[in-house]
């Protein structure tokens, strides 16, 4: 047992500004941030490489606002995907 309370981040791509899933996880009690994508990708000249980026995962380069967990002030820093199913407890990482 651990004498850490745990807070609830979650970056939110700005696309994804105002929707249900932003509201639902403010009303869970997550503190919700609206990020824009932090890297300019028309800006990668390396023509692989922007393609690669442009069609990554579900949401192309909005999938690099993971790049916010590594912003963060904290001692622990546990990043999740949205599609992440957690089974067991969580609370020995703290």
């Amino acid at each position: 047992p651990s004498d850490v309370i745990p807070s609830f981040k979650s970056f939110v791509h700005d696309s994804a500004a105002n929707t249900p899933c932003e509201e639902a996880l403010r009303n869970v009690g997550w503190d919700v941030e609206v990020v824009p994508t932090p890297i300019d990708i028309t800006a990668i000249k390396t023509p692989n490489l922007l393609d690669r980026i442009a069609k990554n995962g579900c949401c192309g380069d909005a999938e690099l606002i993971k790049f916010y967990g590594y912003t963060q002030k904290t001692e622990v820093v546990v990043m999740l995907d949205v599609d992440v199913l957690i089974l067991k407890d969580m609370s020995e990482l703290l």
